[in-house]
């Protein structure tokens, strides 16, 4: 299985044997729980991209909002 281990992590935090859990539900309850989790990870991303920290890019201006006396 392709899975990395936040989604490892995250199944053995929903089924008591794991994966092993999982697998022995029937296939319609597997093939459930991977669309969720596709379609969660889709929305969490979307989000992040929306969300997220602004990058700076090559022109980003910063200043300064406070007057400094340079005398």
């Amino acid at each position: 299985m392709g899975l990395n281990s936040e989604s490892w992590s995250y199944i053995e935090s929903i089924y008591p044997r794991g994966v092993l859990g999982l697998l022995s539900q029937t296939q319609a309850k597997v093939w459930n729980f991977f669309e969720q989790l596709a379609w969660d990870t889709y929305e969490f991303e979307e989000v992040r991209k929306k969300f997220g920290y602004p990058t700076h890019g090559a022109y980003d201006f910063h200043a300064n909002p406070y007057y400094q006396d340079h005398s």
